[in-house]
């Protein structure tokens, strides 16, 4: 079971453990919760720091810990979305990085081994930078409380 930790529920973290034993799940996760602009960071960001991925000031918003430049998310893995869109990771997702659709004609592996795969790796290659989901990235950093 996971939960996402935010300012509308972080006083029901010990609710949260009680159902989880209650429901006798193998594991409780408490994660930190992604942002996508400054505007939701009063709303959502847990009053408490420890439990924040970012750091805000007047201005905008950071990841508190530096990310790694390198990932490997794109030659392992893949995200497939509810309406069958493949996205090269789980920052993507409302599908704006699509590199196609799993069809009756079309299958995983071809779409990974694909060309339009092949070019969003290269992208990343020659730099993340100009990738908007990298922007957000927490790969190989502590999501979890």
């Amino acid at each position: 079971m996971q939960c996402l930790v935010t300012r509308k529920n972080e006083h029901q973290l010990e609710q949260m453990k009680k159902l989880a034993t209650k429901l006798e799940v193998d594991r409780l996760l408490f994660k930190t919760f992604q942002l996508e602009s400054k505007e939701n960071a009063d709303t959502f960001l847990p009053s408490r720091p420890e439990w924040r991925r970012y750091q805000t000031n007047n201005e905008r918003i950071t990841i508190k810990n530096q990310r790694h430049k390198g990932c490997t998310r794109l030659w392992y893995s893949s995200v497939i979305l509810s309406d069958g869109r493949i996205v090269p990771c789980c920052f993507d997702k409302n599908g704006k990085h699509a590199i196609g659709k799993i069809e009756k004609s079309t299958s995983l592996k071809q779409i990974w081994q694909s060309n339009a795969y092949n070019q969003f790796r290269t992208q990343f290659l020659k730099g993340s930078k100009t990738i908007g989901i990298c922007h957000n990235c927490t790969q190989n950093q502590k999501v979890y409380l």
